[in-house]
């Protein structure tokens, strides 16, 4: 047994809002420990199988050591949590249980199901300090957020332009990233980001992507999809087109994942799932990988300057016409 293992928690409670940060501090708990572990995902807003607590319960004797991370369980009932008592006495070598609250923060403090602190195992964490907590992104917290992403990238703000730019940008990790990712290839081979290029947030896109996906596969409502981005929308070309790219990106992502039987790790309403679901097997990930492809063409044109914005979302759009068709 190593002296990692040993070391570390016999089971977690991690207690954040931010599902970015939550599966962040996870990853570098498992890699402290210098062990590849399998992880095992399952989620409190479901039903819990049975596999759950054979999961919780019986080692893999012939395999890697096992995190198994219980998502949304904030939501738990108090059987749940007089159930549990019993799995977590002692300490498994190769289980490291992971249990997420994830609920929102109210005046800077987490909200703790009741049927959980009365458990003689919240105790034991809490004296051992296994519960680990974070609000997640604040508007406090969100400038030095955003400074260390500066620093890293070799990016500054004009005088004021940080805190101008800081207030409009979202409270989660993983959109706050998009914005950033979106800002970075705004400026291009610049360094400094002026109040001028704040012009690129003015006007966020407001569109379902799905729903304009599904659009475009009809042929009867293509023209009405051309209009809603290039006619209907307040702002075009450059302000039009990363956000545009932002909210493709991700429904791709989502689809990607459907297409590969990564259902579990995609969490939306089971209807809209079904839906997606669909229509990501049918395209199948050959036609996925080309609409990836048409996206990263689009950012990279318009960073090399061979294509101005306008006609990098025209190409974008033509590229996602041929694939539906």
């Amino acid at each position: 047994m190593s002296s990692s293992t040993q070391q570390r928690p016999g089971f977690s409670l991690c207690i954040c809002p931010d599902p970015q940060r939550l599966k962040n501090y996870i990853q570098c708990a498992l890699e402290h420990t210098h062990i590849t572990w399998e992880n095992k995902i399952f989620w409190g807003d479901e039903d819990l199988p049975p596999a759950f607590w054979q999961a919780l319960a019986v080692s893999n004797l012939m395999g890697p050591p096992r995190a198994l991370i219980l998502r949304r369980a904030h939501g738990l009932k108090v059987d749940f949590w007089k159930n549990l008592t019993s799995h977590l006495k002692g300490f498994k070598q190769s289980i490291w249980p992971f249990f997420c609250l994830e609920g929102p923060w109210a005046k800077n403090k987490p909200t703790i199901p009741k049927a959980l602190q009365g458990r003689p195992y919240w105790k034991i964490a809490a004296s051992k300090q296994w519960i680990w907590q974070d609000p997640g992104l604040t508007r406090k917290s969100l400038p030095r957020e955003v400074t260390k992403w500066a620093k890293d990238h070799q990016v500054t703000f004009a005088s004021g332009v940080l805190q101008s730019f800081c207030q409009n940008l979202p409270l989660e990790t993983f959109a706050l990233h998009n914005e950033l990712e979106k800002l970075s290839l705004h400026l291009g081979s610049r360094t400094t980001v002026t109040a001028a290029d704040l012009t690129l947030f003015d006007h966020p896109l407001d569109m379902d992507m799905f729903a304009f996906l599904r659009s475009i596969q009809n042929k009867g409502q293509q023209l009405q999809a051309w209009k809603k981005i290039l006619v209907d929308q307040t702002s075009t070309g450059q302000d039009m087109l990363f956000p545009f790219l932002g909210l493709l990106t991700w429904e791709i992502r989502t689809m990607w994942q459907l297409a590969s039987g990564e259902d579990a790790s995609v969490r939306l309403p089971p209807s809209v799932k079904s839906m997606k679901k669909n229509m990501a097997v049918r395209l199948g990930l050959q036609r996925l990988a080309r609409i990836v492809d048409g996206i990263l063409e689009a950012e990279t044109a318009v960073k090399s300057g061979r294509k101005t914005p306008d006609q990098a979302l025209e190409y974008l759009l033509q590229e996602l016409m041929g694939v539906f068709s």
